[in-house]
């Protein structure tokens, strides 16, 4: 019988780190709990057309996936919060830039 045990994948775990503005930042432990908080969060980016409380969103997700107040990042301009948000999701629901690409090198080689 095929057994796995979560607790002794370290490497499947690593902290992912980032740094916005020269500071560094090690994103949390992420729960299910966390993951329902960013979803209320995605759903209300994709419901509003008001820009402000988009970008007052994205600082929010930030700061949920960080573990600071979402107002350290009031001055930072969103394109780099927006990325920063971006791959932070990619990396933990394992959509890599590098595996992105080799599915599009896939899908020409099917046509």
């Amino acid at each position: 019988m095929p057994k796995f045990n979560a607790d002794s994948q370290e490497s499947l775990f690593e902290p992912i780190e980032v740094t916005i503005e020269e500071k560094a930042y090690t994103v949390v432990v992420v729960t299910p709990d966390l993951m329902d908080k960013m979803a209320v969060l995605f759903k209300e980016v994709e419901e509003t057309q008001d820009m402000s409380l988009m970008f007052s969103v994205v600082g929010k997700q930030l700061g949920l996936f960080l573990g600071v107040k979402p107002e350290v990042f009031r001055a930072i301009d969103m394109r780099k919060l927006s990325a920063t948000v971006k791959f932070i999701v990619s990396t933990i629901t394992g959509q890599s830039k590098g595996e992105e690409e080799g599915k599009k090198l896939g899908d020409k080689g099917k046509k």
